[in-house]
């Protein structure tokens, strides 16, 4: 018995010897499933109640995802995008702003929009700490839809300073009082874009706002004011883009006290009789969902764009109009070169016509005999000069 009981205890020690390893790699395997879990902490938030055709706002910060410590060295990044999807729609964005050190969901929803969740992804960049964060978007109907707009461009300012309540309450007051009372009770922003987005060029100072473009919209017609402005300001829409601070209307002095510097060659006034006078934001955006994998096209059937006539195009035409041109100066110059020979011929043989020709003589042999004396030689008396005249009375006076 005693051998017998030996044996097993020998086995059952062999036995743990063997699974004490693999017991120890799953409990290391279920520490890093808990530390993974409480590391991506996911949090519901609660649902947005959002209006069509107005624009809406939603701040990201750290108290979404539950984080106490507001403020880390590193700071926190952020990724929004709808559940289950790589992105966010057409008509919705997202914005960090380094200058409020948080993020920003914004967008008008169309006509067609249909309640979504959108999944914000955050990182504390301090821990590396990841937490997800779902937001309900509730899209209703707007009772009282615009039909009157007003287009404007405020070169001075970001996309992200109109997202401070307190400036576009600003905003909207100095029409709601002065230029448009009318629309005290429903003007709303319809649109509010980035105008780098729209074409725009980023200022030379990085200190300069980029510009904004901003849709303001109210059912209330438009008030006398306004259509005074329109045609003060309508001269300058033949000049695209404005020069900033090129022209201050009259109404100019109620915008730069409060900050605003407006861009009156984009000022429009616009009456939305229907859905296609809208911004470009209401356009149906196309459900990718319902694309199916058959519908799209495989690389292989992509047609590929032949270069060869372009290339040829670009090499022979520049090589053609210089060799022209290196003709057309030879034949210049050359044709100018015997132009200025010609002169320098004629000159030379009319220097050569009236030159001196000087005789040739040759010296008279000594040896020949002379026919006579030079002395009895007859000379040619002509050919001397006659002696002056004697004057007797001139001598008497003289030596007198």
């Amino acid at each position: 018995m005693s051998r017998g009981a030996g044996r097993l205890q020998h086995h059952r020690t062999r036995i743990d010897v063997i699974l004490r390893p693999q017991k120890n790699i799953i409990a290391m395997g279920i520490i890093v499933v808990l530390f993974t879990l409480s590391a991506t902490l996911w949090t519901i938030s609660s649902a947005e109640d959002l209006q069509k055709t107005k624009v809406f706002v939603i701040p990201v910060e750290p108290t979404l995802f539950n984080w106490t410590n507001g403020f880390t060295p590193n700071g926190y990044w952020y990724r929004a995008s709808l559940i289950n999807s790589p992105d966010l729609p057409q008509w919705m964005s997202y914005l960090f702003s380094k200058r409020h050190r948080k993020g920003f969901i914004y967008g008008v929803p169309p006509n067609d929009a249909t309640n979504v969740q959108v999944e914000v992804v955050g990182l504390n960049r301090e821990d590396y700490e990841t937490r997800k964060a779902i937001i309900p978007l509730n899209i209703t109907e707007k009772s009282d839809l615009a039909k009157y707009e007003i287009r404007l461009k405020i070169d001075n300012l970001n996309i992200e300073d109109l997202f401070d309540p307190h400036r576009l309450f600003n905003l909207l007051r100095i029409f709601t009082t002065i230029l448009w009372p009318e629309s005290a009770d429903n003007l709303y922003m319809t649109f509010l874009v980035s105008a780098v987005k729209l074409g725009a060029r980023l200022p030379l100072s990085p200190n300069d706002g980029e510009g904004v473009v901003v849709h303001l919209g109210s059912s209330s017609r438009f008030s006398e004011t306004l259509e005074h402005l329109e045609q003060e300001v309508l001269p300058l829409r033949k000049i695209t883009p404005c020069p900033r601070d090129f022209k201050r209307s009259s109404v100019d002095r109620h915008f730069r006290p409060s900050g605003f510097v407006i861009d009156w060659c984009s000022f429009r006034l616009v009456k939305l009789e229907n859905s296609s006078d809208r911004a470009p934001y209401q356009e149906p955006s196309q459900d990718y969902a319902a694309v199916r994998i058959d519908d799209l096209v495989r690389r292989e059937e992509i047609p590929r764009r032949d270069y060869s006539m372009e290339i040829i195009t670009t090499l022979i035409v520049p090589i053609i109009s210089m060799l022209a041109l290196v003709a057309f100066l030879s034949v210049i110059l050359c044709v100018q070169h015997d132009n200025l020979d010609k002169p320098y011929k004629e000159d030379t043989l009319a220097q050569g016509n009236d030159c001196v020709q000087v005789p040739q003589c040759t010296l008279r042999d000594g040896n020949l005999a002379s026919d006579g004396s030079p002395r009895l030689t007859e000379r040619d008396d002509a050919c001397r000069p006659s002696p002056p005249p004697y004057s007797g009375t001139k001598r008497f006076q003289f030596d007198s």
